[in-house]
């Protein structure tokens, strides 16, 4: 049997776009143009001063007020900055707090290139963008549910063969598909694409249960970044969380058999969806590593 790969309704990964001041968050616009004397719209007040595209000399006046208010509350730019500029062996590196530390670097021409880059990556990509979160009943998917089961429907009975018939009846639906079309690897899990991921559902006899899970990437190397970027993002995450395993980092979640309903189990899997697919290249892109698939165009279906 093929794969059956349907259409992604996941929300996009947001490519960094060409670097705009107004990107920046609005309390940062203002504590860096207040902070120079500049009047007016900050970004267009800092576009004014210091041009399109920012270069050193931005850097160099700014650096006091960017350890404040920027690395100051963005662990992952202000580990990056202090990992590069401690290789270069800059500032007294035997300092251990990272702002500290920083603050020991002088204002040279090797640091204000780091965080020029740094500060370039910042503001190419919008602030807006959207995190996954839990959808709607309201969407496709839900409704699709409401129309085809009844709220109290659960699996017939706790084995992994009824509770993988009842997750499939429910995909199926999801995605207006038949049962037969559904992929189910060589252990037993059911396979649902989500663009560039792609989400595995398997049941579980002992203890009852339904295990949701992705592996968003591979072949990544270990550093405290990656770390720092797992904590953060399970700070956020409705449904499940992240973890490192076997240079891999994946997403998982657990759902108890007994209680869950179609519509708990086509929300849930409708946000580990959105969620695989928004963080795969985010993650990829700080720290290297392959994503599960490859992307896809928007109507390309493959059977």
């Amino acid at each position: 049997m093929g794969l059956l790969l349907v259409k992604s309704s996941v929300v996009p990964f947001m490519p960094r776009f060409k670097f705009q001041w107004s990107n920046l968050a609005t309390d940062l616009l203002q504590e860096l143009a207040w902070g120079m004397g500049l009047s007016g719209d900050p970004a267009d007040a800092l576009k004014k001063r210091f041009g399109v595209r920012p270069g050193e000399e931005f850097a160099k006046q700014a650096w006091p007020l960017l350890l404040q208010f920027w690395l100051g509350n963005d662990q992952i730019a202000r580990d990056e900055l202090a990992g590069t500029l401690r290789s270069k062996g800059l500032g007294k590196t035997e300092i251990k707090d990272q702002i500290a530390y920083l603050k020991s670097c002088n204002n040279s021409s090797s640091l204000r290139a780091e965080v020029n880059r740094l500060f370039l990556v910042l503001g190419e990509q919008a602030q807006q963008e959207d995190r996954p979160t839990t959808r709607s009943n309201e969407t496709q998917h839900t409704q699709a549910i409401q129309e085809s089961f009844e709220a109290e429907d659960h699996p017939e009975e706790l084995t992994r063969d009824s509770m993988l018939a009842f997750a499939k009846g429910v995909i199926a639906a999801m995605y207006k598909v038949d049962e037969e079309d559904l992929f189910v690897d060589s252990d037993g899990d059911l396979f649902i694409p989500a663009g560039s991921a792609g989400i595995f559902l398997r049941a579980m006899e002992a203890p009852d249960e339904f295990r949701i899970f992705s592996p968003l990437l591979s072949d990544v190397e270990e550093s405290p970044m990656l770390y720092a970027l797992i904590n953060q993002i399970n700070s956020d995450l409705r449904f499940g969380c992240l973890y490192y395993s076997n240079r891999s980092i994946i997403l998982d979640h657990g759902l108890i058999g007994r209680t869950i309903s179609p519509l708990q189990l086509a929300i849930i899997v409708d946000t580990l969806a959105d969620t695989a697919d928004f963080y795969d290249h985010r993650l990829q892109e700080k720290l290297g590593g392959a994503v599960f698939l490859r992307e896809r165009d928007e109507d390309e279906i493959e059977v």
